[in-house]
C-alpha cells in the first residue's frame, strides 16, 4: 500500500493484531504516519490485493516511532513527540461498513468503463474513483454516490482520459462518519504507447530532449526523482517541436519525466541520466 507525499511523510510500520480486547482488529496489519495522525489498518481482500482503512487516531497523536505488543497480542504505540506509550483499541463500528464483491475495468470506445459490486452497505456515503499511471501516485477521477443497499448493489463509472498504456484504478470508500477504506488496485490496458516523448532516454550530454508533436496538448513537464520529488518543472503550453531541458545539475540515476495535459491526465517515461 502506497500513500502520497505530501499528504504524509514517513511511514511507521507495525504489527498484525492478534489480541482479544479489540476483536474487530484481529488479523489486520497496523501502521501509521509519523507526522500525521493517520492510522492504516490493512488486510488481504481475498483476490491477491489489499483492503486499506485509513482513520484518524483519537485522541490525536503524532510522532509515533514504534509499535509493540504484549505476550497476549495487545498492541501499543510509542509517541516520540509526546513521550508517551498508548494502547490501541478499535473504535466502535470498526472499519468502513461495506463489502466489495468485485471491481473490474475495460476499454469501450477509448474510454475506461469501471464496474463494481458491493453487499452489506451501512452508512456508506460515496465512492471516490482514483487513477494512476504508475500504480503509486493516484489522482482523483470522479465520485459516485452510494446506494446504501442492505443487499447487493451494482455501480459503474466512465473515465475519459488521453493516457495510453497501463492505467491503474482504486476505489476510496467513505462512510457518513468520515472514515474511509481503499479497494484493491486494478489495471486497465489502454493500448501501446506511441513514440517516446524523450529521445534519447539515456542522457549523457546534460540535455533532456523532449519531442512534442503538432497536436501536443501538454501544459507542463516535470522531472521527478525515484523518491517522488519534483526536481524540474517546465511550462510547455502551446509549444510544439523539440523542447530542451538542462539536466546538468541532476546527479546520475533513474528519473521519471511526467507530462500533464490541461485535463490533468498524465503520461510518464523513465529516463537514465549518466
Amino acid at each position: 500500500y502506497v500513500y502520497p507525499n505530501p499528504g504524509g511523510a514517513a511511514v511507521t510500520g507495525g504489527i498484525v493484531y492478534r489480541g482479544t480486547v479489540s476483536p474487530a482488529m484481529y488479523g489486520y496489519y497496523l501502521a501509521t504516519d509519523f507526522y500525521t495522525n493517520d492510522f492504516y489498518i490493512i488486510n488481504p481482500d481475498g483476490n491477491g490485493g489489499w483492503t486499506t482503512n485509513v482513520q484518524a487516531i483519537t485522541p490525536s497523536v503524532t510522532g509515533i516511532s514504534d509499535f509493540g505488543e504484549t505476550e497476549t497480542g495487545e498492541a501499543y504505540v510509542v509517541s516520540l513527540t509526546a513521550g508517551a506509550v498508548y494502547r490501541i483499541n478499535a473504535v466502535e463500528g470498526g472499519p468502513v461498513p461495506v463489502t466489495l464483491v468485485n471491481f473490474s475495468g475495460s476499454v469501450v470506445n477509448k474510454q475506461v468503463e469501471l464496474h463494481w459490486k458491493t453487499t452489506l452497505e451501512q452508512q456508506l456515503k460515496l465512492f471516490d474513483i482514483e487513477f494512476s499511471v504508475d500504480g503509486n501516485a493516484f489522482a482523483y477521477a470522479g465520485t459516485v454516490q452510494a446506494q446504501n443497499a442492505a443487499t447487493d448493489a451494482d455501480y459503474s463509472f466512465t473515465h475519459t482520459t488521453n493516457v495510453t498504456g497501463a492505467v491503474f484504478y482504486r476505489l476510496k470508500m467513505k462512510d457518513e462518519n468520515g472514515r474511509y477504506s481503499y479497494s484493491g488496485i486494478i489495471r486497465v490496458d489502454l493500448g501501446k504507447k506511441g513514440t517516446l516523448l524523450v529521445s534519447p532516454s539515456v542522457i549523457s550530454n546534460g540535455i533532456i530532449n523532449i519531442n512534442l508533436s503538432d497536436e501536443a496538448v501538454y501544459s507542463s513537464v516535470e522531472v521527478i526523482s525515484s523518491t517522488g520529488t519534483i526536481l524540474i518543472k517546465r511550462d510547455v503550453q502551446r509549444q510544439t517541436g523539440r523542447v530542451s531541458i538542462s539536466s546538468s545539475e541532476l546527479p546520475p540515476g533513474i528519473y521519471i519525466v511526467r507530462f500533464i495535459n490541461k485535463q490533468f491526465d498524465v503520461e510518464t517515461q523513465k529516463i537514465v541520466i549518466q
